[in-house]
């Protein structure tokens, strides 16, 4: 007969085992924060004067285009009239992103580490009911953390690969614990 106090036990140790392993991941390899790649102001500085008598530079454009084509954001600069003279392409934002994607993929490799070991430990272990189903269930919270993390990066061939095995193993485990309760 489960108990309420096994129950709770157990959604406390998965809860706990999850964040343990998000933190400790954070810990050791810290996530790229936004402002040490771009320095500069969301908004940058635009002269309060409404522009006067400003004729259209068609490279000044053609700049901006090429530059937003590679990933970057135009930066402009400004005359005393408020008219845009030239530009600079600021590529912060897509170091950002290429310096998140790398982060998230570590997540998630570490957090699927981490999980599958919790769910084996977990299944091994089991005959301590509450330990072995909170290990469990932290290992499942540890391997959702980590899809979500990086899922956006996945193409959707790795995705239904990702969930098959999942399904796969999850049934296996199924099985595994429910014949060795058959013996008892």
């Amino acid at each position: 007969m489960v108990s309420i106090k096994n129950i709770l036990l157990g959604i406390a140790i998965a809860i706990v085992y999850a964040f343990l392993v998000g933190y400790g991941t954070n810990l050791i390899y810290n996530s790229p924060e936004y402002n040490d790649f771009c320095k500069s102001r969301f908004y940058p500085d635009k002269p309060f004067i409404e522009p006067r008598n400003c004729t259209f530079n068609a490279e000044l454009n053609k700049q901006a285009r090429e530059c937003t084509e590679q990933g970057g954001s135009p930066v402009y600069d400004y005359d005393e009239r408020g008219c845009e003279t030239s530009l600079t392409c600021d590529f912060c934002q897509k170091d950002f992103d290429e310096a998140n994607k790398k982060y998230t993929r570590t997540v998630f490799i570490v957090s699927g580490v981490m999980g599958i070991i919790a769910i084996a430990v977990g299944a091994l272990i089991f005959n301590i009911e509450a330990i072995g189903a909170g290990l469990m269930g932290g290992g499942v919270l540890s391997l959702i953390y980590g899809n979500i993390r990086y899922w956006q990066n996945l193409n959707n061939w790795m995705k239904v690969i990702i969930l098959a095995i999942a399904l796969v193993a999850l049934i296996y485990i199924g099985i595994l614990l429910n014949r060795r309760r058959q013996r008892y």
